[in-house]
């Protein structure tokens, strides 16, 4: 990946006072980045061994200009790399922020299924673990196990189901496994939850893929901009001499996944919505067990009769994701803004009028190209092929 950044190098040159022009103010501006002024000439010389530079009347060697434009690149790339980590900050504070909610909102839901369930008696009593395990896949999912959401689910109400229809049975009345494995299988054809565990299933589904992708953007995210930032200098930007650096300029592919927590059902509705289509869903079941139980009887056979078991046939987190949008936002315009922040670094307080126009002092003439690769096609400073921007 290479970079792209318009700069405007800008450069207070003094006034002419001839050919033999002394050059002692470069001589001090050199030793002053560092270098030593072993070679520096006193005054002018021909310019013709120059090769980025204009070859006119010089205070420069073909070594020193190698070491000024060695001095540039470092001094761009160690600007680039600095507002890199500026991002990548705000990308890890995004993540914090966001697992922090998730884990709050996760830990209220399973709160408040205890709470909910308890009446229940011994089926929530006796079946702590099937809800336990759900939750722990609910979490196991966002963070980026490759579990199935959708089998998860299904999975859930179909022990859910044989759990209540067991719960119900009279107690004189033997369920074998095999029979119990039936009655769980009737769980799409039947629909003893009613609506609920699809509606559910649609809406939690939905929630965690997003969730997931979301917080999982957030760290690509930072590992893309520091890699970013830290790509070298071609020799054509070098030659350039920061008048024009190339940088990829990056898609809102996050504020379009953010954008998803703004349609309903957000997280926080889903995840505590949870406890109460749970129990509404036990309710329904309860309310219609005896014809359930009919229609289980006709499918699996009636219980402890030879043969049977074997069906016959197959909010607060609406502010929350706000306040991540904005930022989200803002951070869009950040390799576009890049190059203003780095020329007012190299080039603060600089007048149009006085700036190193590439040839000599005064105002920049041509036309200043638009932002984005395709803008470039026709840059007068530095030559690029943006077909092949790898």
């Amino acid at each position: 990946m290479r970079v792209l950044v318009l700069l405007c190098l800008c450069a207070a040159v003094g006034p002419v006072r001839g050919a033999d022009r002394s050059c002692s103010d470069l001589r001090q501006f050199y030793t002053g980045k560092g270098f030593t002024l072993a070679g520096v000439p006193q005054n002018e010389i021909s310019g013709e061994h120059l090769r980025m530079c204009p070859q006119g009347p010089t205070c420069c060697t073909s070594a020193m200009e190698d070491n000024l434009a060695g001095l540039s690149t470092r001094e761009t790339e160690a600007l680039i790399r600095e507002a890199g980590r500026s991002l990548q900050a705000s990308f890890h504070a995004l993540h914090r922020s966001f697992d922090t909610y998730f884990t709050e909102q996760h830990g209220h839901s399973e709160k408040a299924l205890q709470e909910k369930l308890a009446p229940l008696g011994p089926l929530y009593s006796q079946n702590t673990r099937l809800f336990g395990d759900l939750y722990t896949d609910l979490r196991q999912y966002y963070r980026g196990s490759a579990l199935n959401l959708d089998e998860t689910l299904s999975e859930f109400w179909s022990r859910l189901l044989e759990r209540t229809f067991k719960s119900s049975a009279s107690s004189d009345v033997i369920l074998s496994e095999d029979y119990l494995e039936c009655v769980a299988k009737q769980q799409e054809t039947l629909r003893p939850f009613g609506d609920i565990p699809r509606d559910m299933k649609m809406k939690v589904v939905r929630a965690f893929v997003t969730a997931r992708s979301f917080v999982q953007g957030l760290i690509v995210s930072g590992e893309v901009v520091r890699k970013v930032s830290q790509v070298s200098l071609s020799p054509e930007c070098v030659k350039a001499l920061m008048k024009l650096v190339y940088c990829p300029h990056c898609r809102d592919t996050m504020i379009q996944v953010a954008s998803s927590f703004s349609t309903d059902p957000s997280l926080d509705v889903v995840l505590s919505s949870i406890p109460t289509r749970i129990y509404e869903a036990v309710l329904y079941l309860k309310d219609n067990m005896e014809s359930f139980t009919a229609k289980v009887y006709q499918t699996c056979g009636t219980p402890g009769e030879s043969g049977t078991g074997t069906p016959q046939s197959k909010s607060r987190g609406g502010r929350a994701v706000s306040v991540l949008t904005t930022k989200l936002r803002e951070m869009r315009q950040y390799w576009i803004e890049l190059p203003v922040a780095l020329c007012g670094k190299v080039a603060e307080g600089a007048s149009p009028d006085k700036c190193w126009n590439g040839m000599s002092k005064g105002r920049y003439l041509p036309e200043v190209m638009g932002d984005g690769l395709a803008s470039q096609i026709n840059n007068p400073e530095v030559e690029l092929d943006i077909t092949n921007q790898t």
